[in-house]
C-alpha cells in the first residue's frame, strides 16, 4: 500500500520551487468576476474549525491567478512566484465552508468573491492519490478548491504536475532504490488501479513540467539523493539539450533523403500518366479506324445485295408468277381474289407459359383461323416466377403441411394474372411436384447487405435469404463470411438489397395506390437513393405495354 502521505509541513510554512515558468495567458477584467470585496473585510464566519497551521484555515472556489501590472490584469501560473525575478500575484475566488478534514461542505451556500493581494507564498500539500493547492497571506491560510471557468486551462496544467509529483513521491517513499525507468513504467503502471487519475508521464510531460516534479521530489523528506531522482534530471538534461552537429547533420540527410525520394514517387507518376494517356490515345485511334472500316464493309454489303435484287428482279418473267412474299409477311392481295372478311376484334387475356418449349407449341401460325394470331406470347414475363428458381415452401396448410419451410425449384406455372397464377414447385427432399401460389413461396435470393449501424462489420457481406417475419418486417438471412460460421440475422429491407431480377410484390404505394399488390421484376437498382426501378405490364386491348415504376426499397417484398 502507499504511504497516507509523505511527510511535508504545515501549507504556510511549505513554498513550491522551481519548475519552467508557464507562460502568461490572456488579459482579464474584473467585470467578469462579478462583485469582489478585499480581504480585510472578512470575518471569521469562513473559517475550518481546525487549522492547518498557525494561521486560520479557509478554502476558496472558482479561483483565479493574476499578475498586476498597473491597471493590467493577466492570467497566470503559480510558478511565476518562484522564477528568476519573482512578482506578487492576485487571488480571487468564492469563500466556501469547509469542514474539519477541509473538505467542501456539501450544498453549503458559497460565501462572496474575496481578493487577496501580493500574494508571495503558494504551496502543494500531496497525498498517495491527490495534491491540493494552498496560497498564503499574513492573514490566513487558503486552499484552492477547483478553477473559474477562464482559468481552467492553467489549472490543468498545474493539477497534471501536482498530480505526478504526487504520484511519484509515494513510490518512491515506499520504495528508495527504484530507477527513473522503473518509476515511470510504476506511475503508468497505478492508472489501471480504481481510484488513481490516469496519468501520462512521457518525453513532453517531462519536458514541460519535469523540472517542477524533479523540484518537488527533492524537496521531500529523504529523496534529494535517490536513484531516481537522478536518472530524471539526466533525461530531462537530454530532452532539452540543443542537438549537436552530428544529429543537425543526421536530420538533413534523412529529409533530403525523404525529399528525394518523394520527387522520385512523382517523376514516376508522371511518366505512368504519360504512358496512361498514350495508350488511351492509341486506343482511341484504333477505335475509330475500326469504325471507318466497319461503316466500309456495311456500304459494301449493302450494295452488294442492291445489285443481287437488281438481277433476282430482271430475272422474272414479265407476268410474275413466282413466289412472293409469305403470308406472314403481308402478300398483296390479286384484285381476281375475293376480298377477305375481316376477322372479329376480341379482347382476350394473354397467358404465359413455363418455358420457351412450352411455347413453340403455341406460337401463333399463318392460319388466320388460328385463336393464338392475335395473343402475345411473353417469354420471362416480370409478373411470374422463371423456371429454375430457388425458393422456400411457407405457411402450407391442407394435404401439404408437412412441405412448409421445404427447399425446392420452380419448374413452371400455369394460370393468368387475372385469374390467379400457381407455380409448379418440385420438393428437393422428396422430390414431389405441388402447385403453389406466390404467397405459398419465398425466392432463396442473393442479397448484399447495407446501411447497418449495429452491425457495421456486415456491410458490404453477401447472404441468402431463408424466410421472413412478416408481422415485424423482416427477412431471415443466412450471411457466409470466409473463415468465420454461417449467421442468421433478421434485417429490414432497407438493409438487404435484392439483385436483378427478383421478383417482388408491390406494397405500401400511396400515390400508386393502384398498384399495390402487383407482381413485378426489379431491373435496375440505385444504392445511393435507395431505389429500385422494377417493370410490369399493363393489358390495355390486347397489347402488353411496359411500365417502369421507381421505389423505395421497404414498398418491394419477397411475400
Amino acid at each position: 500500500a502507499l504511504p497516507a502521505n509523505t511527510g511535508f509541513p504545515a501549507p504556510s510554512a511549505l513554498a513550491a520551487k522551481g519548475g519552467s515558468l508557464a507562460p502568461v495567458m490572456a488579459a482579464f477584467s474584473l467585470k467578469d468576476a462579478g462583485l469582489v470585496v478585499d480581504e480585510a473585510s472578512l470575518t471569521a464566519a469562513f473559517d475550518c474549525e481546525e487549522s492547518a497551521g498557525e494561521l486560520p484555515t479557509r478554502a476558496l472556489s472558482d479561483a483565479l491567478i493574476l499578475q498586476v501590472s498597473g491597471e493590467t490584469l493577466t492570467l497566470c501560473d503559480l510558478e511565476v512566484l518562484d522564477g528568476k525575478t519573482p512578482g506578487p500575484v492576485d487571488v480571487i475566488g468564492r469563500l466556501t465552508r469547509i469542514d474539519t478534514v477541509m473538505d467542501p461542505v456539501a450544498d453549503a451556500e458559497l460565501g462572496p468573491n474575496v481578493r487577496l493581494r501580493g500574494v508571495t507564498e503558494w504551496s502543494v500539500e500531496y497525498d498517495a492519490l491527490t495534491a491540493t493547492v494552498w496560497v498564503s497571506t499574513a492573514t490566513a491560510d487558503y486552499k484552492l478548491v477547483r478553477p473559474a471557468p477562464a482559468y481552467a486551462k492553467l489549472w490543468e496544467d498545474l493539477e497534471l504536475k501536482t498530480l505526478l509529483s504526487a504520484r511519484a513521491i509515494a513510490l518512491i517513499t515506499e520504495t528508495k532504490g527504484t530507477t527513473f525507468g522503473q518509476l515511470r513504467q510504476n506511475v503508468i503502471g497505478l492508472n489501471s488501479v480504481e481510484g488513481h487519475a490516469v496519468l501520462e508521464f512521457g518525453s513532453e510531460q517531462l519536458t514541460k513540467h519535469g523540472a517542477f516534479i524533479a523540484d518537488q521530489i527533492a524537496g521531500s523528506a529523504g529523496l534529494a539523493k535517490c536513484k531516481a531522482l537522478q536518472g530524471m534530471r539526466q533525461e530531462i538534461r537530454r530532452l532539452t539539450a540543443p542537438p549537436t552537429a552530428a544529429a543537425l547533420e543526421k536530420a538533413a540527410k534523412a529529409s533530403a533523403a525523404k525529399e528525394a525520394k518523394q520527387a522520385g514517387k512523382e517523376a514516376a507518376q508522371v511518366e505512368k500518366d504519360k504512358a496512361k494517356a498514350t495508350r488511351e490515345t492509341e486506343r482511341a485511334t484504333k477505335a475509330e479506324a475500326d469504325k471507318v472500316k466497319k461503316a466500309e464493309r456495311d456500304k459494301e454489303s449493302m450494295q452488294a445485295k442492291e445489285v443481287a435484287y437488281k438481277k433476282e428482279q430482271a430475272a422474272k418473267p414479265a407476268g410474275g408468277s413466282g413466289p412472293g412474299p409469305s403470308q406472314g409477311g403481308g402478300r398483296k392481295r390479286d384484285a381476281s381474289e375475293p376480298p377477305k372478311e375481316p376477322l372479329e376484334k376480341k379482347r382476350t387475356k394473354f397467358e404465359t407459359y413455363a418455358s420457351a418449349t412450352s411455347n413453340s407449341v403455341h406460337r401463333p401460325s399463318n392460319d388466320d383461323n388460328d385463336r393464338y394470331k392475335r395473343q402475345r406470347i411473353v417469354l420471362d414475363a416480370p409478373h411470374v416466377l422463371p423456371p429454375g428458381c430457388w425458393c422456400f415452401t411457407r405457411k402450407l396448410t391442407g394435404e401439404h403441411k408437412d412441405l412448409s419451410n421445404q427447399p425446392g425449384m420452380v419448374l413452371g406455372h400455369d394460370g393468368t394474372e387475372e385469374d390467379g397464377i400457381y407455380y409448379h414447385v418440385k420438393i428437393q427432399s422428396s422430390g414431389a411436384i405441388i402447385r403453389l401460389k406466390f404467397s405459398g413461396l419465398m425466392q432463396r435470393a442473393k442479397v448484399d447487405l447495407v446501411g447497418l449501424v449495429g452491425r457495421a462489420d456486415l456491410n458490404g457481406q453477401a447472404g441468402y435469404i431463408e424466410g421472413a417475419i412478416e408481422d415485424k418486417g423482416r427477412y431471415t438471412v443466412k450471411v457466409q463470411q470466409m473463415g468465420k460460421k454461417d449467421e442468421w440475422v433478421n434485417l429490414k429491407p432497407t438493409n438487404a438489397v435484392l439483385p436483378v431480377p427478383t421478383r417482388v410484390r408491390l406494397t405500401g404505394l400511396v400515390q400508386a395506390a393502384q398498384y399495390n399488390g402487383r407482381i413485378v421484376k426489379i431491373v435496375r437498382t440505385d444504392l445511393e437513393a435507395g431505389r429500385y426501378e422494377v417493370t410490369m405490364f399493363e393489358d390495355e386491348d390486347t397489347k402488353l405495354i411496359p411500365k417502369v415504376l421507381r421505389l423505395k426499397f421497404e414498398n418491394a417484398l419477397l411475400w
